[in-house]
C-alpha cells in the first residue's frame, strides 16, 4: 500500500509540473498573438487546480469503481480528466470551450506520455 501511495504522490507532482508547464507554453508561446485577459498567476493556478482536481480520481476512484480491469479504469479516468480539466480551463481562464478542449487534450497527452516513459 505504501508503494502505491508513493507512486500516486510521485505521479501527482510529475503531472502538475508537466501539465502546468505545457499549459503555460501553449498559451504564452504558441498562442502568443492572442490577447488573453489573465496573468501568469491565473494561468499557473488553473494548471495546478486542473491536475489536483482530477488525478485523485484517475488513481484512486476509478480503479476502485472498475476493479475488474485496470485498462478500462485508466481509460475512463483519463477521458474524465480530459473533460473536467477542459471545463476548469473554460471557467477559470474564460476561454472558448474549443480552446479549452484543445489545451486539455494536449496537456493530458503530454503528461500521459511522460508518465508512461517515467513509470
Amino acid at each position: 500500500m505504501l508503494n502505491y501511495v508513493h507512486s500516486f504522490l510521485s505521479a501527482l507532482v510529475v503531472t502538475v509540473g508537466i501539465e502546468t508547464t505545457v499549459l503555460f507554453l501553449l498559451v504564452r508561446m504558441y498562442w502568443k498573438r492572442e490577447h488573453f485577459n489573465f496573468g501568469n498567476g491565473k494561468l499557473f493556478f488553473s494548471g495546478i487546480l486542473a491536475s489536483f482536481a482530477t488525478i485523485p480520481y484517475v488513481w484512486l476512484v476509478f480503479p476502485v469503481l472498475l476493479y475488474h480491469d485496470r485498462g478500462i479504469a485508466l481509460l475512463y479516468g483519463e477521458v474524465s480528466a480530459f473533460f473536467v480539466e477542459a471545463v476548469i480551463y473554460f471557467f477559470v481562464l474564460d476561454i472558448s470551450m474549443k480552446r479549452a478542449l484543445a489545451i486539455s487534450l494536449i496537456c493530458n497527452a503530454v503528461s500521459f506520455s511522460f508518465g508512461k516513459f517515467l513509470f
